[in-house]
């Protein structure tokens, strides 16, 4: 999992934003933003909670793309592969089974 190494807070009171930068161990940069509702009462520590895990969840959501889109990758490579050395054990299997038909071919040939 990727590690936030840096936040970044800023706030604008008077129309009760608080923006939260996120930095990873990459140094990519996810910003999560909080707004306090007209009804409500403004609260710095909350918006700035609020705001943090908005941009963690961005961080987050980007790598677990990422992830799937390498693991479909290397589900596709491996199918790949798995399809290449399967057409090489069929090789040898035939090759065996030319060999073995040769000695009997031979063993019978002497024995007659």
């Amino acid at each position: 999992m990727v590690k936030v190494i840096n936040t970044k807070s800023y706030e604008n009171k008077e129309k009760g934003i608080i923006v939260v930068y996120v930095f990873d161990e990459y140094n990519n940069k996810f910003k999560g933003r909080a707004v306090c509702s007209p009804e409500d009462t403004y609260n710095y520590d909350f918006g700035e909670k609020l705001a943090y895990l908005k941009a963690k969840k961005k961080m987050v959501n980007f790598y677990k793309r990422a992830n799937e889109k390498q693991l479909e990758i290397t589900r596709k490579n491996m199918a790949a592969f798995e399809e290449r050395m399967g057409r090489e054990l069929d090789k040898h299997t035939n090759a065996l089974n030319k060999i073995n038909e040769a000695i009997n071919t031979m063993i019978q040939e002497e024995n007659a």
